[in-house]
């Protein structure tokens, strides 16, 4: 039975857009997760999509390389986008977690991770794990793969587009990372400034007591009551960032121009 080049390529761009997600998803950064694995997941997802898809739409990218390579990339990025604010979230809560070990002297200890290949702290890895397990838990693996599939409503294979507000919409889930490792970071971070400012009042009090000897121990032991008692905390502070970064970068792949306008030989 031969094979329609329309329905083929319409394939290929579906399971490129889906493979975007896949190579950047949280549940998947890990280097023991195998490209074997990624790659047959994502023909998995691509196969149970491809045959309600639209092929009309790419069926002019057969006499246009370039045109097919420039859609062929668009898909990509649409897959990446979606991913990668989730993997910013995640980062933020381990620069959270790093912050922490730096400010408490477990950076002193830092290993390199597997997964990265940088060096993180045990805080770090923590708090990056916590991430991954409340955005599992609370169902966010299932909200992102809805939200790319939904975008084949109204973006078919080959007619990927991208509004003015995608660049803003980016810059924002960059400055949301950085504010999510602060807001998880700042209560154990004070708890250790007052630690490190009852040490030096002892310090200057009593000079006799040599507090360097006692003091990283009791930073280890504030840091770790801290993290005992706002890491529950941690968690629905993550979530409501994840919904909310969610949320914008779809409405901004949703605001983008209309597909077919003439965006990868619609014409």
């Amino acid at each position: 039975m031969p094979i329609d080049p329309g329905h083929f390529l319409a394939f290929l761009l579906v399971a490129t857009r889906i493979g975007g997600l896949v190579l950047v998803a949280p549940l998947f950064v890990c280097a023991r997760t195998s490209w074997i694995a990624r790659g047959l997941l994502t023909l998995a997802i691509a196969l149970m999509i491809a045959p309600i898809t639209e092929p009309s739409a790419v069926v002019g990218l057969l006499d246009e390389p370039w045109e097919l390579l420039s859609a062929a990339c668009r898909e990509a990025v649409l897959g990446l986008m979606l991913g990668a604010a989730v993997v910013l979230l995640v980062a933020g809560l381990q620069a959270g977690g790093q912050w922490i070990g730096q400010m408490s002297g477990m950076s002193l200890a830092e290993a390199i991770d597997p997964s990265s290949g940088h060096a993180s702290t045990g805080f770090g890895k923590l708090f990056e794990l916590t991430g991954v397990a409340a955005f599992l838990l609370t169902g966010g693996h299932r909200r992102v793969l809805v939200a790319l599939l939904d975008t084949f409503q109204w973006m078919p294979p080959g007619r990927v587009g991208f509004g003015d507000g995608l660049l803003t919409t980016l810059q924002q889930v960059v400055a949301g990372s950085f504010e999510l490792a602060l807001r998880v970071s700042a209560p154990v971070l004070v708890a250790l400034l007052i630690s490190a400012l009852v040490l030096g009042a002892v310090n200057r009090l009593v000079p006799q007591i040599h507090t360097l000897s006692w003091g990283f121990p009791l930073n280890m032991t504030v840091a770790m009551a801290m993290i005992f008692l706002t890491l529950g905390g941690v968690t629905w502070i993550f979530q409501d960032h994840a919904e909310a970064t969610l949320a914008a970068v779809y409405q901004a792949i949703q605001s983008g121009p209309d597909p077919l306008s003439g965006i990868a030989g619609g014409d």
